[in-house]
């Protein structure tokens, strides 16, 4: 018998994009909102015990004026119905599958604010945000980008709603593959849980071998060659920095996450830092030049992912993680 070590958070993350996938290609529905639904109540009892409020069901309790409990009750209603049959045997519920969708997006987004989002989380939240409209405004980039992926969904009846977001999925985390007696399962093409956007990397590379031109060439000689060296110079110092960053990270990789953006601006920042003590041992000159670095990896991360959502036709908003 295998036996295996894993976390709440993993844990969490497996049942959601089990739920997703299986929502997108036909699932039982059932199945799906039991998933969905201890998704959310681990992610939101993890975000709650790291810092009290900080869950989108304290959020939804805040806006709705209703008790902890009684909103736990309204949220859990379901779920409790298909896990329990103790002191209600012969029950029986009117299930809104329609309710189901709404808790996939909530678990979605605290999971989000715990760590980086799942191939499956990032499509739903894109089909979520297109099919309800009316809820997010074209004001907010994100949500005119996720509308403009799919555009005009919202005059397809419910099952052609699911097909297309099916086809997103397919399109951009991995092939599928049905098997009537199994139900849906993941190729290996695409790890559960642990979806890694595949550009994440190449973006870190790319984005530190820019901050490295953009430092004043102080050396005599040709230019473009001090260029050149300079740029190699900070993919070096972003190899060493990362092995670095995984090294302090890893004891400590189960009880703390960070954001995309916010790891490319740190990054961003220290890189800058390094390159200029190691070129002219300035550390308060260093020191302000990290400052328009962070500036500069914001400004480059968040251009990446306008670019990504144009060639892919999704949102890329991953930071290679410091704990793979």
């Amino acid at each position: 018998m295998m036996t295996v070590t894993i976390s709440k958070l993993e844990a969490a993350t497996k049942q959601l994009d089990t739920a997703i996938i299986l929502f997108f290609t036909g699932g039982n529905a059932i199945s799906i909102h039991t998933l969905a639904a201890s998704a959310a109540n681990i992610f939101a009892d993890v975000a709650e015990h790291r810092q009290s409020g900080n869950s989108w069901r304290a959020k939804i309790r805040d806006d709705s004026g209703l008790s902890i409990k009684d909103l736990k009750n309204i949220l859990h209603k379901e779920w409790n119905f298909f896990k329990h049959a103790d002191r209600d045997p012969d029950a029986t519920l009117q299930f809104n599958e329609l309710i189901t969708e709404d808790l996939i997006f909530i678990a979605v987004l605290d999971c989000g604010d715990l760590q980086p989002t799942t191939c499956p989380m990032q499509v739903f939240q894109i089909w979520y945000i297109a099919t309800h409209p009316e809820h997010f405004p074209d004001s907010e980039q994100i949500f005119y980008n996720a509308k403009k992926i799919l555009p005009e969904i919202t005059q397809l009846n419910r099952i052609e709603k699911i097909r297309r977001g099916e086809d997103l999925l397919k399109q951009n985390c991995g092939q599928l593959i049905t098997n009537k007696h199994e139900g849906i399962v993941m190729a290996e093409n695409m790890k559960m849980g642990n979806h890694q956007e595949p550009y994440a990397f190449a973006r870190l590379l790319v984005r530190s071998a820019l901050l490295g031109a953009m430092l004043p060439v102080i050396t005599q000689g040709d230019y473009w060659t001090a260029k050149l060296i300079q740029m190699i110079s900070a993919l070096v110092v972003c190899l060493i920095l990362y092995g670095v960053e995984k090294a302090i990270y890893w004891p400590i990789r189960k009880k703390v996450s960070f954001k995309p953006l916010h790891l490319a601006i740190f990054r961003g920042a220290l890189l800058i830092f390094v390159l200029n003590v190691v070129q002219s041992g300035d550390i308060a000159g260093a020191l302000g030049a990290s400052a328009m670095g962070a500036l500069i990896a914001m400004l480059l991360f968040k251009l990446e992912n306008k670019l990504l959502v144009k060639r892919n036709g999704t949102t890329s908003s991953q930071e290679p993680a410091v704990d793979k």
